[in-house]
């Protein structure tokens, strides 16, 4: 596959703030030849220095995965009663619920908190040194943009969405001005201060997946980060994956919160409002619970932009990227990537206004609008699905979130790779939960500690691919390296593959609860905060809650 790039072009990318990496590399590249670069010797130590520091990358990927599937051991019986651990285990700080008679155990160094947060802060600190230091035009390219934008609005009044149509809603603003508190000159600065953010972020939901669950989940997700890369710290998607982990732990006790957490995420990046669909269908007053705190959480945003005199430009993040084509990572242009190899009227091009790379060629662009139709078709297919499964909450809680997640990426013509984030903070907190998961007798049946795993280990692999096409190898994915092409469609066949499972899982058991539920528990899912139902999908309505606390809420409150 050959790739043409006209320097006409290349000139007005130059111009713009944003600039794609391979863009960048390609300038760099024609002015490496026009000036001299130094020393050879300096050029050799230079090159030297980055190959070791992709080798250590690769080694802390490589044992971060195979301690991602360690985390997640086959489950034991254990009997019931308090369980005596040792003094730095998080397990002594809460006791195992009377009704948890089978659980995963998790080893002594795994439940470690000293481990956990020295793992915390060497995986945050390896994704600053790539993004600020040793590769920051591919990994942490978006922060020019962020702070350009910001920049521009402090000092000429100029703020996307307030005065013109904007890529992200209007809250996506908020992490953006938080680090120019700083600076808003300085790149390298700016991204320092992103990074504490989202450090900090970070840190809130490893808490809070720990304080609910087990160190399983803080774990994975740990291990996820340092597989995807500093893609997992350096975009926007960053700040809001945090959120999400918080509102989904919180979902069960508190719909309402929960509900007002994934709005506020979905004003920042779209992708999360989604998740409100599966709490919608399970919770025991939808209206109250999820549907009023979202929409007070809409009309405050709403508000504020309309006293700002943006209303105009509100919601313009749903049509700014209508010209987009079929991007080169998307799933759907994985046939195309492939053709490429042996096709000469296949080629990947530059779209100048949106900078993103596109592959272009017969049926591309009619690819790309037909999954402009196939996508809400898609969400509403699921949703189905997902109301189908409601007698079993906590697979809803769980699968519907992820299930929904992965349809967003598998069936959307873009295929950045932050994408990938969203997969995360369902798998994490369902690790987390798993710790303290009763056995099927208990209460409502939830995820399998065997479909867990295989999901969790699938997702790591994803992400491992991920980093490997995005920033590593992508300039050569762009000039036909058949290899990397080869990495983008397995990496694509996996999320197919991912998607087909999981809703598997939202299939099975049909209309009918999966598990017996006992007398004290009352209704499926009551006990719980969740909708009681008489286990053939049918919502019952009692006048007054049962005065005995059921199962699940000895296990959460425990």
């Amino acid at each position: 596959m050959t790739v043409e790039v006209d320097p006409l072009v290349c000139a007005r990318v130059s111009s713009r703030s944003r600039t794609s990496d391979a863009a960048e590399g390609i300038r760099d590249d024609r002015r490496s030849r026009e000036r001299p670069c130094g020393s050879a010797d300096q050029r050799a130590l230079a090159e030297r220095l980055i190959a070791i520091a992709n080798q250590w990358l690769w080694c802390g990927a490589i044992g971060l995965a195979a301690l991602g599937v360690a985390v997640v051991p086959l489950p034991v019986v254990i009997t019931s009663g308090r369980v005596q651990v040792d003094a730095l285990t998080i397990a002594e700080r809460r006791p195992v619920a009377r009704q948890a008679s089978s659980r995963w155990p998790e080893p002594p160094w795994i439940a470690s908190l000293r481990s956990l947060w020295i793992a915390f802060g060497a995986v945050h600190a390896w994704l600053v040194l790539v993004g600020v230091v040793l590769i920051p035009r591919k990994a942490f390219s978006d922060l020019v943009l962020y702070r350009s934008w910001v920049g521009l609005g402090l000092d000429r009044g100029a703020w996307p969405v307030f005065d013109g149509p904007s890529v992200y809603p209007v809250g996506a603003l908020a992490p953006m001005i938080i680090p120019t508190v700083i600076t808003t000159t300085s790149t390298v600065v700016y991204a320092l201060g992103w990074c504490a953010l989202i450090t900090a972020l970070d840190a809130i939901a490893v808490r809070a997946l720990v304080r609910r669950g087990g160190a399983r989940g803080a774990w994975w997700w740990l291990a996820f980060l340092l597989l995807l890369g500093p893609v997992a710290m350096g975009r926007i998607d960053a700040f809001v994956a945090p959120l999400v982990i918080v509102a989904l732990l919180v979902a069960v006790r508190r719909p309402r919160v929960a509900a007002a957490l994934i709005t506020v995420g979905a004003w920042i990046k779209v992708a999360p409002g989604v998740l409100i669909l599966p709490l919608v269908m399970i919770v025991r007053r939808p209206m109250r619970d999820v549907v009023v705190p979202a929409a007070l959480v809409c009309a405050g945003i709403v508000g504020a932009v309309a006293a700002g005199g943006g209303f105009r430009y509100v919601a313009s993040f749903l049509t700014a990227q209508d010209a987009r084509g079929l991007q080169v990572e998307a799933v759907a242009a994985s046939p195309w990537v492939l053709a490429a190899q042996v096709r000469n009227d296949i080629a990947v091009v530059l779209n100048v206004k949106l900078a993103t790379w596109e592959i272009i060629g017969p049926g591309t662009a009619t690819a790309a609008r037909a999954l402009d139709i196939v996508l809400p078709l898609a969400v509403t297919g699921l949703a189905w699905l997902i109301w189908r499964a409601r007698a079993r909450p906590l697979d809803v809680l769980t699968w519907g979130p992820l299930a929904l997640a992965t349809l967003l990426i598998v069936m959307n013509k873009v295929g950045s790779p932050q994408y990938i984030g969203w997969l995360a903070p369902p798998i994490a907190v369902a690790l987390a939960l798993a710790t303290r998961m009763p056995e099927p007798g208990a209460t409502p049946a939830g995820p399998t500690p065997a479909c867990l795993t295989r999901v969790a280990v699938l997702v790591l692999a994803i992400a491992a691919l991920t980093q490997v096409v995005f920033p590593l190898m992508y300039r050569s994915l762009l000039t036909g390296n058949a290899l990397i092409a080869v990495v983008l469609v397995a990496r694509n066949v996996g999320l197919v593959a991912l998607l087909v499972l999981v809703c598997t899982q939202l299939a099975r058991g049909g209309r009918t609860s999966t598990a017996p539920i006992p007398a004290a528990s009352g209704v499926h899912g009551e006990g719980w905060g969740l909708a009681p139902t008489d286990g053939r999908n049918r919502r019952v309505h009692r006048r007054r809650r049962p005065a005995v606390r059921s199962a699940g809420q000895d296990l959460l409150h425990s």
